[in-house]
């Protein structure tokens, strides 16, 4: 499913939030179908094998939105490993978690809740 099928299928029920949902999925069509053509466009003039683009300007322009959208619109593969890796990474780490709430509830049963370093005897 495209993410422009997936902003369409979102469910509005005020009916003003869903022209404007509409007007707005409308003129997000028109402009991947515009990039689109001249992508195609170029993969078929190209003489180079990589494009290397450059975004300028002041500080908040939203240059890194645009970017961010860019590698959303065309599922860029170091985005998507870069986010399993976090997702991996979030594995681990609650994984970790869980065993030292094991380890804390293990020694809580030796000393009193009120000691603060565990393994330490008093």
């Amino acid at each position: 499913m495209s993410k422009l099928a997936d902003i369409a299928g979102l469910h509005v029920e005020n009916e003003d939030g869903k022209k404007q949902l509409n007007a707005m999925t409308a003129q997000l069509q028109i402009l991947q179908d515009t990039f689109n053509q001249k992508l195609a466009y170029l993969q078929q003039h190209a003489e180079w094998d990589k494009f290397t683009l450059a975004f300028f300007g002041e500080t908040n322009a939203g240059k890194s939105t645009i970017i961010e959208s860019l590698r959303i619109l065309f599922d860029e593969t170091t985005r998507r490993q870069l986010l399993q890796n976090n997702q991996n990474d979030l594995h681990k780490a609650e994984q970790e978690l869980r065993e030292n709430l094991t380890q804390l509830r293990k020694c809580t049963d030796f000393w009193p809740v009120t000691e603060i370093t565990c393994g330490v005897g008093s």
